[in-house]
């Protein structure tokens, strides 16, 4: 974001000496507030404020602004919040509302506000092309380019973390991503704790749901490769009638807004 803003040092460290020397935190502070931290994300279901503490400018050291700036600071995300992000970007720059049910009446309309234009259409765009990088040769490669996931490789972007935290105790793997990157679908955002030992990281999370939602559209689109795993998983699901992502009736959608909010209040604080 520091070149939207004027900044157009390409150097790493000269770049955020930049951003603390001319414009200080004010700069990282507006695009929090963008992006909603400490504000509840839009949306038709209860959501929750992901937490975050703002320096003061004038007492903070540059070694504590530079954490803050790469969110290792007092900062939280929710896995709801970080989905809203993308499909932002997913959405040229535009952050729109959240919903769980294309039509039906809004629960919470007090929480829905007007689309907003976050950044400008070409960062979004510059966004998206970095996300490539994570799927194609950096932390998701590994799970993106196992032989189940390898078709969705050049389709796919996003963004991987790893933390160990205390609420929920455990090693906390991340992904949120979007596809395809060129006119963007689908957004997901996967969590994953693990208390003692790897069970399944948030990436192989984010690629199986890739792969379903891909897979849900294959009977009206382009067949995948013939004899693929893809191809296989394509056969099944097409023999159920059932759509993974429906939402039945009325208790299903109750039964998933606690569930969230559960989740929501977890991760977020």
């Amino acid at each position: 974001f520091q070149a939207e803003d004027g900044i157009r040092d390409r150097s790493p460290s000269r770049g955020l000496g930049d951003v603390y020397k001319r414009q200080g935190l004010d700069l990282i502070n507006k695009y929090a507030q963008r992006f909603k931290w400490g504000q509840r994300v839009p949306a038709d279901f209860t959501t929750y404020a992901s937490p975050i503490e703002m320096p003061n400018p004038l007492t903070t050291s540059m070694q504590v602004a530079g954490r803050y700036a790469a969110g290792f600071g007092n900062v939280g995300l929710s896995a709801v919040h970080a989905a809203w992000i993308y499909l932002a970007l997913a959405n040229q720059g535009q952050g729109k509302p959240l919903q769980i049910f294309a039509n039906t009446p809004q629960k919470n309309s007090s929480n829905i506000s007007a689309i907003e234009q976050i950044v400008k259409p070409e960062t979004s765009a510059q966004l998206r092309e970095i996300m490539a990088a994570t799927v194609q040769g950096g932390t998701a490669r590994g799970a993106f380019g196992s032989k189940k996931y390898r078709h969705l490789q050049q389709r796919v972007g996003g963004k991987t973390g790893t933390l160990t935290g205390q609420n929920p105790l455990g090693l906390t793997t991340w992904f949120v991503g979007m596809m395809p990157l060129d006119k963007p679908e689908v957004v997901v955002a996967t969590v994953s704790v693990t208390e003692d030992r790897w069970v399944v990281k948030a990436p192989h999370i984010a690629a199986e749901a890739f792969l379903q939602y891909e897979l849900t559209k294959a009977p009206r689109e382009a067949a995948l490769p013939a004899g693929s795993d893809a191809a296989r998983a394509q056969v099944k699901a097409t023999q159920s009638n059932k759509n993974p992502f429906s939402i039945d009736n009325q208790n299903d959608s109750t039964l998933l807004e606690r569930q969230l909010g559960a989740l929501e209040r977890q991760l977020g604080h």
